[in-house]
């Protein structure tokens, strides 16, 4: 999707207007259709219907007014269904275009944004603000211009019968924006806490349903759940206040028009018992009366809507402002590579003093495999999020093919590289499903067998009741950790990429099965580039090289006796892990 116009930010309302006019003014023209035979003819009617019976006038003049009647409802019944067609596909795409922006900027964006936005409130933009928005531009815009249009046509038809008893009727009427500006301020204001309010208990639930099982295991069900109804009492004391302000609407604009109509009769009456007004330009009066109602009400109505659209449509746009930690800037379209190489890169986080990796330099080349290993906080996964493009690296220390990383488009980037994480993430799909995940159509189940083979994982899958269309639970929580590790190898594996990253991803398999994993990918992809990083030396040592990493500098790179003979921390983990085996 392209950039964020500047229209959209500053003018919204403007802008998805402009965007869909057609359906915009189609909606609006019939409303006020529907406004013109309701409000305009309708008491008409009414009245003559009722001067024919104060005057006994013959049945055959009433059945023509009833048929006058009946074709203004069925003309009515046309343009309402045109307007609520019209409308309805009017905001209901402007709701579909912001979730497409919200969606393409939360894929845009990498690890740091999510590390400082809950979950939580990110899916409240979704769900809620969107939502809020598009009453905003749709029953709030709506009810508006239907309260104005009906007003439109009223008070001239009632100035046409009497202006005397238009001006006493309606005289409460000029000081009625004022009481709307005044609560809406103040409603305004609630309404924006309670949104914060609602994003709180979006992000503690959130946690509790996705923590559940630490929750459980150390036993704080009960502090999680004090928690999580501290919030929701503070949503609900939030909520209570916006709508203690928003019930004064409507017994406001009410009440002041009912005043209205005990008026009318107290002016009216001596003109109707003498004679000079008729009994149904009296009854017609006072429907327009009552029908003024719903302008009065409308009004606070479409006001309230709008002003919450506008404060949830700030929260959004407040996201989509936030620029890419990692801009696609590339042109670049590699399909293949021969050598990657790392110069002299050094990379802190945002918002650290501190890098984490400094002065990395090495060189791989095509079919090698190259095992990394480090103690924690030595830089491995840092170096792979930065080889990933997953956070931006300085300009030109990362090359693939002697082109820098950053004139690669990222799509691209990823067509070549597949990363295989530590922390496995399984979708609720069938397991052939999660396997081809990253494939433009699903596997056959002839390459998923073989690719489960080489992940050790086929005999447990076969042994499944559905086998390979058993559905997985949310992040597959009906399997094991080495499971869902193996299925995550499988998933990258089935992509053929041309560099393969394991960031420390055989972490929850027994030696024994990553042994026999090892030996898999070493027999069937001879010439796949396969970067492996891993605290544990038995996964790594049928590497080509190994990288060995220490407070974010490589303090040595070679084979495993040469390793053995320059650096201390192999040495280290040598001893440690060969003592443990032994």
């Amino acid at each position: 999707m392209s950039s964020l116009p500047q229209r959209l930010a500053r003018h919204p309302f403007l802008y998805y207007i402009a965007l869909d006019w057609k359906k915009f003014s189609l909606g609006l023209f019939f409303v006020f259709l529907t406004n013109l035979f309701d409000a305009a003819f309708m008491p008409l009617l009414m009245k003559r219907g009722v001067d024919q019976i104060a005057n006994q006038a013959s049945l055959h003049e009433l059945s023509i007014t009833c048929g006058y009647f009946l074709a203004t409802i069925s003309v009515m019944a046309i343009f309402r269904f045109c307007w609520r067609i019209f409308w309805g596909q009017f905001h209901h795409s402007v709701a579909e275009d912001l979730r497409r922006r919200l969606f393409h900027k939360y894929s845009a964006m990498g690890p740091s944004f999510y590390q400082t936005r809950p979950t939580g409130q990110l899916m409240s933009l979704v769900t809620n603000d969107i939502n809020t928005f598009r009453m905003a531009i749709g029953p709030g815009i709506l009810v508006l211009f239907d309260a104005i249009s009906m007003a439109a046509i009223i008070l001239p038809v009632m100035y046409y019968f009497s202006p005397e008893w238009l001006w006493k009727t309606l005289i409460l009427l000029p000081i009625v924006p004022f009481i709307i500006a005044k609560i809406e301020t103040i409603y305004q204001k609630l309404f924006s806490e309670q949104q914060d309010k609602f994003s709180e208990v979006s992000g503690i639930s959130q946690e509790i349903v996705a923590g559940i099982k630490v929750i459980k295991s150390y036993a704080q069900e009960h502090n999680r759940t004090r928690l999580f109804n501290l919030k929701s009492k503070e949503l609900q004391q939030a909520s209570d206040k916006s709508a203690w302000v928003d019930s004064f609407f409507n017994p406001s604009m009410e009440f002041m028009v009912a005043i209205g109509s005990m008026i009318l009769l107290l002016i009216a009456s001596p003109g109707v018992i003498g004679g000079a007004v008729t009994i149904g330009t009296l009854v017609m009066f006072h429907r327009y009366i009552q029908k003024m109602i719903w302008p009065m009400t409308a009004l606070g109505m479409g006001v309230t809507l709008i002003l919450q659209g506008k404060a949830s449509f700030e929260r959004i746009i407040e996201v989509l402002k936030v620029p890419e930690d990692v801009p696609d800037s590339g042109t670049e379209e590699p399909s293949d590579f021969n050598q990657l190489k790392v110069k002299n890169l050094s990379f802190t986080y945002p918002g650290e003093n501190r890098p984490a990796l400094k002065s990395i330099s090495f060189e791989i080349k095509k079919g090698e495999k190259i095992g990394i290993i480090g103690s924690v906080g030595s830089g491995k996964s840092t170096l792979v999020n930065v080889l990933c493009r997953l956070y931006q690296a300085p300009q030109d220390t990362i090359f693939f093919d002697q082109t820098p990383i950053e004139k690669i488009r990222k799509n691209h980037l990823r067509d070549l590289i597949s990363v295989v994480p530590q922390e496995s993430f399984l979708f609720s799909q069938s397991i052939l499903d999660n396997i081809g995940f990253g494939l433009e159509h699903p596997p056959q189940h002839d390459d998923a067998e073989k690719i489960a083979r080489i992940a050790a994982i086929e005999k447990e899958i076969i042994a499944m009741p559905d086998r390979y269309e058993t559905l997985l639970g949310e992040r597959g929580l009906n399997i094991s950790g080495g499971q869902k590790q193996r299925l995550s190898l499988a998933r990258a594996m089935i992509r053929n990429p041309q560099l393969l990253i394991l960031d420390d991803s055989l972490s929850a398999v027994d030696a024994e099965t990553a042994e026999e994993i090892t030996q898999n990918m070493k027999s069937t992809n001879i010439n796949r580039t396969t970067i492996t990083v891993s605290h544990r030396l038995s996964v790594i040592k049928n590497s080509d090289r190994v990288i060995v990493l220490n407070n974010g500098e490589i303090e040595a790179i070679g084979t495993e006796v040469e390793l053995l003979a320059i650096s201390p921390t192999y040495r280290k983990l040598h001893q440690l892990q060969g003592q443990a085996r032994a």
